[in-house]
């Protein structure tokens, strides 16, 4: 009998359906380096003293199963069988969780609050979202900005960026991919930002960073090595293991045509902006390169088979659940509405698609095709449905109609994450939708 997830309209989801998105997306290279890193952690972890009791991994796991949506024992039992892994398996996943989450508070607070704002704001759709995101918080404070103020923040800011002249601005905006209107709302941001923490309210939290992370895979993977840079670096030196010039060179190449930073002017208006200087870049992808090297070096994880268990059972393989599940509803209702897709609409958003994720160019996208045993077929169908999700949510109606679906299907909620469906919402543009679960 075939195992599967649930159905939406007339597609079944199962286990497959998530990897190959996770695996097409990158979201699996993610995961499948967190679980291998969490393993590698777990013996530092024990090394510097940290202890998981059985009384930790209990109330996390009673916490996890909570959020899951998986309270009663047959739940639990058919979210574990879809999945093909033993409740062992869960259980040792969140053990290893647990030695990292105590590592790194023994290691000091985690890095994406404040050093990934610096690097999120400089992109253009994350910034954008992060403005939007921040104005709606000032407004429901009713904090209110005149022009005199707004026009001191932008000579401060303009100061401090060292824009003083006006084609020195215009070649700032031009790196990032900004335009007038852009400034004026990344200062009207900047100010309100300082406004709301007068007012004791924080304007980005962490969930709401982690968030806006896992849309550019390039930048969470290489600000999640930060964390544990020391560990790794300790366990490369270990192993005998270091980054040539030809490696670090490659490795800068391909994050600034992830980023579309191809000028080197623009990449240093970029470090500039994300508060880095090129030294700090490069520990950075040293430490990137140097995870992939550790974990590539450590046969005794790679080969364990327990891998793609850790990735079936962390939070990327559920998060990656909720968007197969959204893209399948989304792309039905485009289609009921006569939703129109044209060839020009495809390229394009192909081509960011690929840029986003790092396949530079034909070969390196085929060769990650063939790696993962997709097909080029996925891919069409793929950006066809991110065309359609980006056609709807100019129309602003796909989060309604999600929320919907999901409010009224009973086997939904019931089989899967009915409190990570809150918690998703959270991050959705129709706000009110939020009251279908309160």
């Amino acid at each position: 009998m075939e195992k599967f997830f649930f159905s939406v309209r007339n597609s079944r989801i199962n286990c497959t359906d998530v990897l190959k998105f996770m695996k097409l997306t990158g979201l699996f290279h993610t995961a499948h380096t967190y679980t291998a890193m969490n393993s590698i952690l777990k013996e530092f972890a024990k090394k510097a003293g940290v202890t998981v009791s059985d009384e930790m991994l209990q109330s996390y796991a009673d916490y996890k199963r909570k959020q899951l949506g998986l309270l009663k024992a047959e739940q639990m039992q058919k979210y574990l069988d879809t999945l093909e892994v033993s409740l062992d398996d869960w259980e040792n996943s969140l053990e290893d969780e647990l030695y990292r989450n105590e590592l790194r508070n023994k290691l000091g607070g985690s890095v994406y609050v404040g050093d990934a704002w610096n690097i999120l704001k400089t992109i253009p759709e994350i910034r954008n979202s992060i403005n939007d995101l921040i104005a709606e918080k000032a407004a429901n404070c009713k904090l209110d900005l005149n022009d005199e103020e707004l026009q001191k923040e932008s000579d401060a800011l303009r100061r401090a960026l060292n824009l003083h002249k006006k084609s020195d601005l215009e070649v700032y905006l031009t790196s990032l991919n900004m335009n007038e209107d852009d400034w004026e709302k990344s200062v009207t941001a900047n100010l309100m930002s300082k406004k709301l923490k007068q007012e004791n309210v924080s304007p980005l939290t962490k969930a709401e960073v982690a968030g806006i992370l896992n849309r550019y895979p390039v930048i969470k993977d290489l600000l999640s090595k930060l964390v544990f840079g020391n560990v790794i670096r300790a366990k490369a030196s270990e192993l005998n293991l270091t980054v040539s010039d030809d490696e670090l060179n490659a490795y800068t190449e391909n994050f600034r045509r992830a980023l579309a930073l191809h000028k080197l002017e623009h990449f240093n208006i970029w470090l500039n902006a994300a508060g880095l200087t090129i030294d700090d870049f490069e520990i950075m992808a040293e430490t990137a390169i140097l995870t992939k090297k550790v974990i590539l070096n450590t046969d005794e994880i790679l080969h364990s088979g327990n891998i793609e268990k850790g990735v079936k059972c962390s939070s990327f393989f559920s998060d990656a659940l909720l968007e197969v599940i959204s893209q399948e509803l989304v792309v039905a209702d485009a289609k009921e509405k006569g939703v129109r897709i044209t060839n020009k609409d495809l390229q394009e958003l192909s081509d960011a698609l690929r840029r986003v994720n790092g396949y530079h160019n034909a070969s390196v996208f085929k060769k990650h095709l063939e790696f993962y045993d997709l097909s080029a077929e996925y891919w069409e169908e793929y950006v066809e449905k991110q065309a359609f999700i980006r056609k709807m949510k100019q129309s602003q109606t796909t989060d309604k109609k999600l929320l919907e679906y999901l409010h009224n299907n009973n086997e939904v909620l019931d089989s899967v994450k009915a409190g990570a469906f809150k918690e998703y919402a959270y991050n959705l543009s129709d706000k009110t939708a939020l009251e279908w679960f309160n």
